[in-house]
């Protein structure tokens, strides 16, 4: 799972959301797949952790309070204004995440034990596999696993 730590890279166990499984029984199974990563460094990920706490947080207190002479429509507008730039704020972060998966999901590794090949994903490949919200989100859960998994072993 380490062995390429020292560039960065870790091998790790990610669920992955298998389509045809979960068609043939009616209901969402996951399969392990072994996904090679390019891992956060600690300073990556307490910066995104920051900046999630404080972009939540500042929104949260302007959208609570109601200004000086605000009326109760004007609030409302405006609370109306702020949700809809905030769902615009979540739309670029997931633009950023698909970008970071992009770059940092490299491949995976096909067959088991000593015989498993490393399969590297293609730009295009990855790309559509991405636009799937279960894809995307198997990926980005198994790059912040394998992302503190080795932040742990160090």
């Amino acid at each position: 799972m380490f062995e390429r730590a020292n560039l960065g890279q870790v091998t790790w166990p990610t669920p992955i959301y298998d389509r045809d499984a979960t068609e043939a029984k009616g209901e969402v199974v996951k399969q392990p797949l072994l996904v090679r990563y390019r891992v956060f460094t600690r300073a990556e990920r307490k910066a995104m952790e920051r900046e999630q706490v404080q972009s939540l947080a500042s929104k949260a207190r302007e959208l609570m309070v109601r200004k000086e002479g605000e009326t109760l429509e004007q609030h409302t507008a405006r609370v109306e204004t702020e949700t809809q730039r905030l769902i615009e704020d979540m739309d670029a972060r997931d633009a950023r995440r698909e970008q970071e998966l992009l770059s940092r999901v490299l491949g995976y590794y096909q067959g088991t034990g000593s015989t498993a090949e490393f399969v590297p994903f293609e730009h295009g490949q990855l790309h559509e596999l991405l636009a799937f919200d279960g894809y995307h989100e198997d990926f980005w859960n198994g790059l912040r696993e394998a992302s503190r998994g080795a932040a742990a072993k160090n």
